[in-house]
């Protein structure tokens, strides 16, 4: 059986290019072995704007659920930060997905996310 991954990734300022683009990070967890837990497509019946704080509490209850949890990309957005903060403080152990020049690199066990900037400036695939 596939271990589920919650995957973590923005939504709000441009949901449905956002709704597409997650597709692409929950292949890669797929190819990788597993099942990733989607909320962009899981809530996609709710309204983001009168039902933000109970997809979040939700998303909280599915981290809570899953056996690994995966930020994706180096944009972290609030509701982001929110699932992260509650992983750090759950001691879960927080792994990240980053496309460089179309190319998925896998992280695992961080301590913290790896942002836009200390992407650019710290990491060198060469």
């Amino acid at each position: 059986m596939r271990p589920s991954a919650f995957l973590s990734f923005p939504f709000a300022d441009n949901p449905e290019w956002n709704k597409e683009e997650v597709k692409r990070y929950a292949n890669v967890l797929w190819n990788n072995g597993l099942n990733p837990i989607v909320p962009h497509l899981n809530f996609c019946f709710l309204n983001e704007e009168s039902d933000r704080m109970e997809i979040l509490e939700s998303c909280l209850d599915l981290i809570n659920l899953t056996e690994e949890f995966w930020v994706c990309g180096t944009n972290i957005s609030t509701g982001m930060q929110y699932e992260i903060d509650h992983v750090l403080k759950t001691k879960r152990h927080l792994n990240q997905l980053v496309f460089y020049n179309d190319i998925p690199v896998l992280f695992s066990k961080l301590e913290a996310p790896i942002t836009a900037e200390k992407h650019n400036e710290n990491i060198d695939l060469d």
